[in-house]
């Protein structure tokens, strides 16, 4: 994400909406209006975004899991396709 520009994205959100825009209250982007607030560093920021999307990930397997009528796909299977394909037909 810092790699393509992350930081300046939150950078042009907030000169263009300002600091309270609620979208920048989300996964990723609160973490870095902290930063660009000095009030962690850019490290810190980056780590927490790492934490808090795997927090997120797991609720939302703990969740999933909770619906029986869920199909899962192995996305490593060589016939994805045709396996999703079948399922909708």
């Amino acid at each position: 994400m810092i790699e393509l520009g992350w930081e300046q994205e939150v950078r042009d959100l907030i000169a263009e909406y300002g600091w309270n825009l609620p979208n920048l209250d989300t996964l990723g982007y609160a973490e870095m209006r902290q930063y660009l607030k000095g009030e962690i560093s850019l490290a810190e920021a980056i780590e927490l975004t790492i934490l808090h999307t795997r927090q997120f990930a797991k609720r939302q397997r703990t969740w999933f899991r909770g619906i029986p009528e869920i199909i899962w796909l192995n996305s490593a299977d060589p016939d994805l396709l045709e396996q999703a394909i079948a399922l909708l037909s």
